[in-house]
């Protein structure tokens, strides 16, 4: 009998080490699954970061690029906006005259008066009005004067050579 119980015992100790390596087999191919998940996910985070890098780098050099360019853009900002105010005065003094009776044409602004006056007192009254006699630059500027149908002083004089 003492045979058979120490065959039993073989047998069961057979048993547990085919159990113990199953197990291990089991644990074996979990741990290389889990390493190799492991391995693929760092791969992909290296990855990440590399594209990271790349992209922080994109980034930083655009925000350098931005800091520099900001105060002339500032500048350039300010500058405008004085340009713009400038213009907004010339078009408040442009439509100040044309509610006065003055015409506009090619960038000049024209009055004609009613009042027959010598030369001298024309641009006398010119000068108060912050202008002067017209002084025709082109011919378009002439057919444009013609319309108005009077006769005009010009802002031209020989007073100099003549002595008047």
């Amino acid at each position: 009998m003492h045979f058979l119980v120490t065959l039993s015992l073989c047998h069961r100790s057979y048993r547990i080490a085919a159990v113990c390596f199953g197990v291990l087999c089991v644990l074996q191919a979990a741990l290389n699954v889990s390493l190799r998940l492991l391995l693929m996910f760092s791969d992909h985070n290296k990855l990440d970061t590399h594209d990271f890098q790349a992209e922080y780098s994109t980034v930083s050099t655009e925000k350098d690029v931005l800091q520099t360019s900001q105060p002339l853009l500032w500048k350039k900002h300010t500058e405008l906006k004085q340009e713009c105010n400038k213009l907004q005065r010339k078009l408040y003094n442009l439509e100040k005259f044309l509610q006065q009776g003055w015409s506009y044409f090619n960038s000049s602004i024209y009055f004609i008066s009613s009042e027959r006056k010598s030369w001298s007192s024309s641009r006398k009254d010119c000068r108060e009005r912050s202008a002067d006699l017209v002084i025709i630059n082109s011919r378009e500027e002439q057919e444009y004067l013609k319309r108005f149908g009077v006769d005009m002083w010009m802002g031209l004089t020989d007073a100099d050579s003549e002595g008047l």
